[in-house]
C-alpha cells in the first residue's frame, strides 16, 4: 500500500494580520492573567513530545494568518508532488513551533522552502506574491477555510502528531 500524505489548510483564526500579533499577549487575552509559553512539562510539549513536536516560546514570537503559508503548500503541492509538500510541512513545523519565525511573511516561507531544496524559489515567490490566485490554489485553500472540530491549540498538536505519524507509517 503507498501512502500520499497531503496537507490540507484550515486557519485557526483568519482574522490575524500576516505581520502577526505578539503570541503571549493574544494567549493572555484567550486565557487569562498567568498564561505560560514554552513550559517544557506544559500541555502543548507533552502532547507533541512523543512525536517529536517541540514547543518554544521565544520573546516577541507572533501568531499570524497562515493563508500565505497554505498558499505556498498548496503551488508546492502542485508543481512539486505531495512528497516535497510534507517534506516543507516539516521544516514549517520546527520554524515556528520550534525557532518562533513567523510563517505570515514571504521571506520566511521561501527561507524553508530553500531549506527543503529541490523547489524554484522564483516560481514560489511569483505565487506567493501573484495577487489572483490560481484555480488549484484557489480551490485547496477555499477547500477548508476553516476547522470546525479544532477549536486548540491541543487539538491542533494532535492533527499535527497524528498527521505525522501517518505520513511516517505509523497509525494516527
Amino acid at each position: 500500500v503507498r501512502l500520499e500524505l497531503v496537507w490540507k489548510p484550515y486557519q485557526l483564526n483568519r482574522s490575524l494580520p500576516h505581520e502577526g500579533v505578539d503570541k503571549l499577549q493574544a494567549m493572555i487575552r484567550k486565557f487569562g492573567p498567568g498564561t505560560k509559553l514554552g513550559d517544557p512539562n506544559g500541555q502543548l510539549n507533552q502532547r507533541g513530545k512523543p512525536m517529536g513536536i517541540e514547543f518554544k516560546y521565544h520573546e516577541g514570537s507572533k501568531l499570524f494568518n497562515t493563508y500565505r503559508s497554505h498558499k505556498m503548500l498548496a503551488f508546492v503541492l502542485k508543481s512539486h508532488g505531495a512528497e516535497k509538500q510534507n517534506a516543507l510541512m516539516e521544516v514549517y513545523f520546527r520554524m515556528y513551533c520550534t525557532d518562533g519565525r513567523n510563517l505570515g511573511l514571504p521571506d520566511e516561507l521561501l527561507a524553508g522552502a530553500k531549506e527543503v531544496g529541490g523547489i524554484d524559489l522564483e516560481a514560489a515567490r511569483a505565487a506567493l506574491e501573484r495577487e489572483s490566485r490560481l484555480a488549484a490554489e484557489e480551490a485547496l485553500v477555499e477547500e477548508c477555510p476553516f476547522h470546525p472540530v479544532i477549536r486548540d491549540a491541543p487539538e491542533y498538536v494532535h492533527v499535527i502528531a497524528a498527521s505525522r505519524a501517518i505520513a511516517k507509517g505509523g497509525r494516527g
